[in-house]
């Protein structure tokens, strides 16, 4: 927005963050710190990673744990959580229904080229569970900040 000032001549003022900055610079970019470029890299790779495990045969795959189940659910709790780091303005419930979607595409996959059904529908369902144990603390966390009590206020 151009405001005429008699004074000085025209000056550019800042139109709430949009449009472009006072110096001329350009549109303002978003902040995008060290620690949310890591976390998207961590992210790219763990994405990578879940792909080529979900898809590749079993037996190239490296066992962490002894038990598949626990392997899907700490994978998915990990990408959940770097999901949310890496994208901090992004809501929740996004992150959880993509990665939702995102696990149920790769058991899809898996349930149509294998025999043991049963089997990969309980991966699935760990791997909901890794989402849902990595993102429930932080949905309870923003709702706590959201609805802090000041000091001397009561709840009636």
């Amino acid at each position: 927005m151009i405001h005429r000032n008699d004074h000085v001549g025209a000056q550019v003022s800042d139109n709430g963050g949009h449009g472009m900055a006072a110096s001329g610079d350009g549109p303002r970019q978003g902040n995008l710190n060290v620690g949310t470029i890591a976390a998207l890299s961590a992210l790219a790779w763990c994405l990578i990673g879940l792909g080529y495990a979900s898809l590749a045969p079993s037996q190239s795959l490296p066992r962490v744990f002894h038990n598949y189940h626990v392997e899907h659910f700490a994978a998915f709790y990990i990408v959940a959580l770097l999901s949310s780091a890496a994208l901090p303005r992004t809501r929740l419930t996004w992150i959880a229904l993509s990665l939702a979607a995102l696990a149920t595409v790769f058991a899809g996959f898996r349930l149509i080229a294998l025999v043991h059904k049963f089997f990969y529908a309980e991966d699935l369902l760990c791997d909901y569970a890794g989402i849902l144990a990595a993102l429930a603390p932080i949905a309870v966390g923003r709702f706590r900040q959201l609805h802090q009590l000041t000091p001397g206020q009561t709840i009636d």
